[in-house]
């Protein structure tokens, strides 16, 4: 991935478990990109963290709880995405 302003920044991760329409648990690991020109060889500082995130019906509707406690933000924006691609409820 490339943000807006040209950080490149990758991410893996394993599921740990998958209960379709319910939860998915999943590791996130994120890194950037050192650019060579900084350190020489590229380097990827990385971190690993875990992602849980549960549904359930509620008023007809369905409620996604999402729990990954270092960049919540993050998750926030990418959450507004997805609400602005599926449209009105």
């Amino acid at each position: 991935m490339r943000s807006p302003t040209g950080v490149e920044a990758c991410s893996t991760g394993i599921y740990n478990e998958i209960k379709p329409l319910y939860r998915l648990v999943f590791t996130h690991a994120k890194g950037t990109v050192v650019p060579e020109s900084h350190y020489g060889p590229v380097e990827l500082v990385s971190s690993e963290e875990i992602v849980d995130v549960e549904s359930d019906e509620a008023d007809c509707m369905t409620r996604l709880t999402l729990r990954h406690g270092s960049n919540p933000q993050a998750w926030d924006q990418s959450l507004d995405r997805l609400a602005t691609r599926l449209g009105p409820t």
